[in-house]
């Protein structure tokens, strides 16, 4: 039985299926399964995968229809035979001492491992390091470290290593109708007493000029989904390890929440209006809360006019599909509203 299953979705990623594999391939340590998981790529990349099952051994292939990338992954953890699982993006690509960091230090069951993250931009040709980490290991309940590393911020599935059986004993898998990843790796810390964090930058996470998640459409019942879970994952967490740090709070709420919220309302039409609007309403304590810059014209805006009971929702709703059809199109693409 091989000590780490190798998880990587795959759809439509024909041009850089290759270098991601071969990095995975040539990887110092050795002792590992490699599961790629072809969610209905109409291009060549399910022939390129199935080309690797013969000239490697640990190569294993599963084709299904296409249902999306959580359940690409939630696949791979039902056919993974190993003790670990890490998970790799298929357009992404990994040092070769990607696996071997992993276990430089004895692993308790109960443990999850961050490694640090390389952020490269195709079209600007630049890259950055994401999260300072050093290397320790902090033991439950991870107060203060858990403020000090902002540990919750790194909501990537990638450059980790989750211990199966914690997995499928607690049920923990991707959400498959949003795009939220961060409930994976939030819900799995509620289950352990160790996070090992490495300095070491081995994972290239490849910013490229093709569709993601993040330039796609979502709609407002999406959103409202996501603020739910999110809400309710945060909480839990929160319990179990007694933590009620308002200033990092406020920190995940802004990241996390509050923008969803907003994209919610964003994205509504003559369908859902009224009942989005009424939710946002309902959240407005929050925003009283937690929103730490209310001087930011975008929710000076917001504010005003969603939890302003004298103007009509028609009237509202108006205003976005103004925004959405013209101001949003002079302005950059992916401005926070």
């Amino acid at each position: 039985m091989p000590k780490i299953s190798v998880i990587v979705p795959v759809y439509n990623v024909e041009p850089y299926l290759r270098q991601c594999v071969d990095s995975i391939l040539n990887q110092t340590f050795t002792d590992f399964e490699l599961l790629l998981v072809d969610d209905g790529s109409t291009d060549r990349s399910g022939a390129i995968c199935d080309e690797y099952t013969n000239l490697d051994a640990r190569v294993k292939v599963f084709h299904t229809t296409n249902r999306g990338v959580s359940a690409a992954r939630n696949l791979g953890i039902d056919k993974a035979s190993a003790e670990w699982i890490t998970f790799i993006d298929s357009d992404d690509w990994v040092e070769n001492n990607y696996l071997s960091v992993f276990f430089k230090n004895p692993l308790s069951q109960h443990c999850i491992v961050f490694q640090r993250i390389l952020l490269e931009n195709e079209k600007f040709k630049k890259s950055v390091s994401w999260y300072n980490y050093k290397d320790i290991l902090l033991k439950y309940p991870f107060v203060p470290e858990l403020v000090y590393y902002k540990i919750l911020h790194n909501g990537f599935v990638t450059a980790k290593l989750y211990n199966r059986i914690v997995i499928q004993c607690n049920n923990i898998r991707f959400h498959e109708k949003i795009s939220m990843h961060l409930l994976f790796v939030w819900t799995y810390l509620c289950y352990i007493k160790e996070i090992q964090l490495y300095s070491s930058v081995s994972y290239h996470y490849m910013k490229r000029e093709r569709l993601t998640l993040s330039s796609q459409f979502h709609s407002s019942e999406e959103y409202v989904l996501i603020v739910n879970h999110i809400l309710n994952t945060l909480n839990s967490l929160c319990n179990i390890i007694k933590f009620d740090d308002i200033l990092y709070l406020r920190q995940l709420y802004n990241s996390f929440i509050l923008p969803q919220i907003l994209r919610a309302c964003k994205n509504v039409d003559r369908r859902n209006y009224a009942e989005i609007f009424e939710y946002a309403r309902m959240k407005k304590k929050l925003f009283d809360v937690f929103l730490h810059n209310k001087k930011n014209r975008i929710y000076r805006f917001f504010l005003s006019v969603f939890f302003n009971r004298y103007l009509p929702d028609k009237f509202i709703l108006i205003l976005c599909i103004i925004y959405r059809k013209f101001i949003i199109k002079i302005f950059h693409p992916r401005i926070l509203f």
